[in-house]
């Protein structure tokens, strides 16, 4: 994908990505006899951009969804083990399971959950180091670790961690994916990356042992992501990538250095991101807009507090409205510690 590729960093390098980006969709889309386009395959917040380069009416408004069918989404991708799967007929996977408890909460669907079944998928993938495998299928990674944890949590099972899993033994392994420059790799000996210290941030921050890091070298860490562009990136030597405006943002802001970075610069960035017609963010300024990175561009503005009251608090450990954390009598309090 864009945001994988492989560039230097750098302000040419940077401008050089971001002219290739703007140029092929649309050298691409000038050529029809050379391209076709499956357009009922074509993802909603695209068509507005095919639409300007084919003949013939556009496609027709999707339709909103209603709370009946958002449960039988949410039914849909449950599965026998407990777990949920990213489409009907897939495997459960933690990654999506916590997805699918973030969706009930935000629409007000939590009664359509059934926590035990939830808990119990998750307690089951829980390995004997304290680390958790994705799935049956046994990879290990510390998103894992966060999204068990963070499931579990949204389910208002918060108090109860180390009864239903060994919570002790999940925060040590976390600490050992720890790495001499102040990053978290996926395990132990692993590179750091933004993406993975978000992970193991937020785990500890649920678990409670923040105190347990050397704050200030991983929040160093965190803060020379940011490039000249005001963008930050994931890891060293990376092209800027909007989605890590929430990775390193909210990183720093549960560890309470959010001022190390330069919020200004940063939302410049964000906003250069955007695109003036379809209205998303995408990756980084030219390319095509998504709704991965709409998200994490919007949510990452939202911890800036730039922009006064025009965007929702965010939680920075469940990337969650407060509001809504605060309709279910959810509270994680944020560490204040040095």
């Amino acid at each position: 994908s864009p945001s994988h590729r492989h560039f230097p960093a750098g302000g040419r390098a940077e401008a050089a990505a971001a002219g290739e980006a703007r140029r092929l969709p649309v050298a691409v889309l000038q050529q029809p006899g050379q391209l076709r386009v499956r357009h009922d395959r074509v993802p909603a917040h695209v068509r507005p951009l095919l639409d300007r380069q084919r003949p013939g009416p556009p496609w027709p408004p999707a339709r909103p969804a209603t709370a009946d069918g958002r449960r039988r989404l949410l039914a849909g991708l449950r599965q026998a083990d407990g777990g949920y799967g990213p489409a009907p007929g897939h495997d459960s996977h933690l990654l999506y399971t916590l997805s699918a408890v973030q969706v009930a909460l935000l629409f007000d669907l939590r009664d359509s959950l059934d926590a035990g079944a939830i808990a119990g998928f998750v307690r089951g993938l829980q390995r004997p180091d304290g680390s958790f495998q994705g799935d049956r299928w046994g990879e290990v990674d510390t998103r894992f670790s966060f999204c068990a944890l963070a499931a579990l949590f949204l389910l208002g099972l918060g108090d109860r961690l180390d009864d239903l899993v060994d919570a002790r033994a999940a925060g040590d392994f976390v600490l050992t994916c720890a790495n001499w420059d102040g990053g978290f790799g996926t395990r132990p000996g692993s590179e750091s990356h933004s993406g993975q210290v978000y992970c193991c941030i937020g785990a500890l921050s649920i678990l409670g042992r923040l105190h347990e890091l050397d704050v200030d070298r991983t929040a160093l860490w965190l803060a020379e992501r940011q490039l000249a562009s005001g963008g930050l990136n994931g890891r060293p030597e990376k092209l800027p990538d909007v989605c890590y405006s929430w990775w390193v943002l909210a990183s720093l802001a549960m560890l309470g250095r959010l001022s190390w970075i330069s919020g200004e610069r940063l939302l410049r960035f964000v906003c250069a991101a955007q695109d003036p017609e379809a209205g998303g963010i995408a990756d980084r300024p030219g390319d095509l807009c998504d709704p991965f990175h709409t998200l994490f561009g919007l949510a990452g503005a939202s911890l800036l507090r730039l922009g006064g009251d025009s965007l929702k608090a965010i939680n920075p450990t469940f990337c969650l409205p407060v509001d809504c954390l605060d309709r279910h009598g959810l509270r994680l309090p944020l560490w204040t510690g040095d």
